[in-house]
């Protein structure tokens, strides 16, 4: 009777031994998968900031030729001071302006 209880005490202590294995296993697997995930996000994430950077650069230089172009436009443009705005077209603008000029 001795003999079984060793034996089954031995069969535990293999068993608890073998549990522990497993447990440490699964860990190490689920560590290496973390890693690997991280790695793939951040190899993903450097390439959507890569290209947020270029997206930021051209948005920049659209801003710049925006202003430009503006400015170039008012460049062009002549101020009429003492005239009433009560054209409703373009028509209207141009025949208010001309009377301006010829009268003045």
């Amino acid at each position: 009777m001795e003999e079984v209880m060793t034996l089954l005490r031995k069969i535990q202590m293999e068993l608890d031994e073998q549990k522990i294995m497993i447990q440490k296993s699964a860990e190490n697997v689920t560590e290496r998968r973390t890693e690997n995930v991280n790695k793939i996000l951040e190899q993903k994430f450097q390439i959507l900031d890569g290209k947020y950077e270029q997206l930021k650069g051209r948005v920049e230089y659209q801003e710049k030729r925006i202003y430009f172009l503006e400015k170039e436009a008012m460049q062009r443009n002549i101020v009429f001071y003492g005239i009433e705005e009560s054209e409703k077209s373009y028509f209207d603008l141009e025949t208010a302006i001309i009377d301006f000029i010829d009268k003045n």
